[in-house]
């Protein structure tokens, strides 16, 4: 009997269609604009446009939403931004800023976001402050 398992990759695409459909349902006002953005400094999983709150000057500004997906084992203590090493914080970084040099759409304003699974929920984490 041949037993078969998930590759890395399958794995990956499966974590990176529920965090998508997580972001959907959970921030209203967001767009899906590009999935797995890659060029030669990395990649980016998701990018949003999100329409902002209403607040003060700030109402229906649109922001630029780059977003990270990670997927720990529900063992695993590690939540946070430590999920996410710091060679992979460069790279996102610098595709981020690959990605904005070719941008034509209308966002005011970036924001980087880590959404990490552990298989059970998505714990979201909005604004990180990538080491570059």
């Amino acid at each position: 009997m041949k037993v078969f398992s998930k590759s890395p990759r399958e794995i990956g695409k499966e974590a990176e269609d529920q965090a998508l459909d997580w972001f959907l349902k959970h921030r209203a006002g967001s767009t899906l604009i590009a999935r797995n953005f890659y060029c030669k400094s990395g990649e980016i999983d998701l990018i949003f446009e999100e329409r902002g709150e209403e607040r003060g000057n700030f109402k229906n500004q649109i922001e630029l939403v780059f977003v990270e997906v990670r997927l720990c084992s529900p063992t695993n203590w590690l939540k946070g931004p430590e999920v996410l090493h710091w060679s992979k914080q460069k790279k996102f970084a610098r595709a981020s800023r690959v990605f904005l040099s070719q941008y034509q759409g209308k966002a005011q304003s970036v924001r980087s976001d880590l959404l990490v699974g552990d298989g059970k929920c998505w714990h979201h984490l909005p604004n990180l402050r990538l080491n570059d």
